[in-house]
């Protein structure tokens, strides 16, 4: 009996063991297959982890300047782009950090300086399409602000030709109205105004299409002739802010150094903004010759009826 109680435990522990075996030969083999899989799945999964890590590194480093832009402080947002400049690791975010110090500037009425980042934008090989497409739209935008309606109009214009059927078509077909609206071309600015109107009728452009909806005059037409030019009309336009201290600012420079130099608060479509104007001339030959000497001094000036 003792010895047949052996021969079960030997039997018993013998199966154990078996099993043991088995179970350790089939973790074995699902270890072995996830590996072989890992093998091939490996570098899919690196490549999908760096790139976002790079996505993250790109929000991360421009997420600071973006959030002072939207919340309106425009010098924190310029300081903080500009510091981007200098970071080893943001190397490859040049085009985004400059179009951000444009924007930056843009806002801070520093038109030709907002331009020439712009530019540099246009100019930069790894720029993506939708930054380049924005970066048009940029600076007509600065033309538009600064009120140069001519220059707006031609920038817009090259928008829609570089980037037909974008995103921001809607936009750029409003701004266009308006500028050509103010260059007095109404019969071109409602080409463009329709087209917001029938194309995007739902958009918040759209709600501004028409000059004569009550509320909201955001074009102003004038019906009459035009009158005829009295003395003093001419003047030189050396600044545009839509900060009162940039302007005061300018203003002191302007008067310290001689200049005949005042400044004149205009309620725009959108906000306040004050324009220093030098001279009160009475052609405008004579502010050609006034405007010589300012740029000679180093200003950006334009001559204004």
């Amino acid at each position: 009996m003792i010895r047949g109680d052996k021969r079960f435990c030997w039997i018993a522990s013998s199966a154990s063991l078996s099993l043991g075996l088995l179970a350790m030969t089939f973790m074995l083999i699902c270890a072995s297959s996830w590996a072989a899989l890992d093998i091939f799945d490996r570098p899919k999964d690196i490549d999908a982890k760096k790139k976002i890590e790079r996505r993250q590194k790109k929000v991360n480093f421009l997420d600071y300047p973006n959030e002072c832009l939207l919340k309106g402080n425009y010098k924190e947002a310029l300081e903080a782009s500009e510091k981007l400049f200098q970071e080893p690791a943001a190397a490859k975010l040049k085009a985004d950090i400059a179009y951000l110090v444009a924007l930056s500037l843009l806002k801070l009425d520093r038109f030709l300086e907002a331009r020439r980042y712009f530019n540099d934008v246009l100019l930069i090989e790894n720029a993506s399409e939708e930054l380049k497409r924005n970066t048009l739209l940029g600076i007509a935008d600065s033309y538009m602000t600064e009120q140069r309606y001519d220059k707006a109009k031609e920038a817009y214009k090259k928008t829609l030709s570089d980037y037909p059927d974008s995103p921001i078509s809607c936009a750029v077909y409003f701004k266009l109205g308006e500028a050509l609206t103010k260059l007095g071309e109404e019969a071109e600015a409602k080409y463009y105004l329709d087209r917001v109107r029938t194309e995007f009728p739902f958009s918040f452009e759209a709600r501004f299409t028409d000059p004569e909806q009550i509320g909201m005059p955001i074009f102003r037409h004038t019906s009459a002739a035009p009158q005829a030019k009295k003395s003093n009309d001419y003047y030189v336009q050396a600044g545009f802010f839509s900060e009162k201290n940039n302007a005061d600012r300018l203003c002191e420079k302007l008067v310290r150094q001689g200049f005949d130099a005042y400044i004149s608060k205009s309620a725009g479509d959108y906000k306040t903004r004050y324009r220093v104007k030098v001279g009160k001339l009475n052609s405008e030959e004579e502010a050609l010759q006034l405007e010589k000497k300012l740029k000679r001094a180093g200003y950006s000036t334009k001559v204004c009826p």
